[in-house]
């Protein structure tokens, strides 16, 4: 609308100057109603802007064992005690001879996991045994697991009213170890050469390091948490707390095939031989971990 045009009209006879100031006053009104409606209009998507965000926040992120279950399943990679049969027992200290000592067998290669040098440059000295016969898993059971609650290092009598340690639960925060064989049957092991595994980064292989002292940065998940774990039976999760990230068989050239699910290599032919099904579910949401976990530990 021309004002100045509008506005010169006015000067003219009255009848003209009336019709004239009515169509400015008509415009001036439907310019003020049309800023009041936008200004209306931006206070309501302001409010309701506001609302939404108040109700994302009260939203319940927590996920329940079931579902957390099925998005983990994957990672189910490990028997505990292959050989064996009932529950797996800790050992009631680091360097107890009460407990049982254990094989750990892979799922994707279908072989235990051992201590196996791997050179100045090949990253820790694990790796997997050629088969997987009844002697080879009998040979590479020395792993233990040790509690951090100390409440569960208390022995208890079995029916025959010997001392036995307690069964590890899903969820619980443990150390993995491992018993090196002793020199000569029936010769004691030296506590000073018990090994415990931690994370720790490293230029070559996975991330882990040796520690002589129990360190308590994994569990085993995959059941209930709280239910006990069955030897030979169940498929489970090794977890790692610290990094967040199950332990898994992953393909390397010159370390142990081992890793996590945002394991890296720098050689094409190993990130080839990775599966898009561990590295598709590298970034669960940390909800999802922990609705595997036992509670406040």
């Amino acid at each position: 609308m021309n004002y100045k045009k509008l506005a010169s009209k006015c000067t003219g006879n009255a009848v003209d100057q009336r019709s004239n100031l009515i169509q400015l006053f008509d415009w001036h009104t439907t310019i003020r109603t049309a800023l009041q409606l936008g200004a209306a209009l931006l206070m309501l998507f302001v409010i309701n802007g506001h609302a939404a965000e108040r109700e994302r926040a009260s939203v319940d992120h927590r996920v329940n064992f079931e579902s957390a279950a099925n998005e983990v399943a994957v990672f189910k990679t490990w028997m505990i005690g292959a050989n064996g049969s009932g529950v797996v027992d800790a050992v009631i200290k680091p360097t107890s001879p009460i407990g049982s000592r254990y094989n750990l067998k892979g799922l994707d290669n279908r072989k235990f996991l051992q201590y196996e040098r791997q050179g100045y440059f090949g990253g820790i000295n694990l790796g997997w045994t050629n088969n997987a016969s009844a002697k080879t898993a009998a040979d590479s059971s020395y792993w233990v697991f040790v509690p951090k609650d100390q409440s569960r290092r208390v022995g208890v009598k079995d029916r025959g009213e010997a001392l036995r340690a307690q069964p590890i639960k899903y969820g619980e925060l443990i150390a993995l170890g491992r018993q090196p064989k002793p020199r000569s049957p029936g010769a004691s092991t030296p506590n000073n050469s018990w090994r415990f595994l931690k994370y720790s980064k490293r230029k070559k292989g996975i991330n882990l390091n040796w520690d002589k002292k129990p360190v308590y940065e994994w569990a085993v998940l995959g059941g209930k948490p709280g239910t006990t774990v069955r030897a030979g039976k169940d498929w489970v999760i090794l977890y790692n707390v610290k990094h967040k990230q199950p332990m898994i068989y992953y393909a390397r050239d010159n370390a142990g095939h081992l890793g996590w699910p945002d394991s890296t290599e720098y050689l094409a032919t190993t990130l080839r031989t990775r599966s898009e099904k561990y590295t598709s579910k590298k970034n669960l949401r940390p909800e999802v971990w922990a609705a595997m976990m036992l509670k406040n530990q």
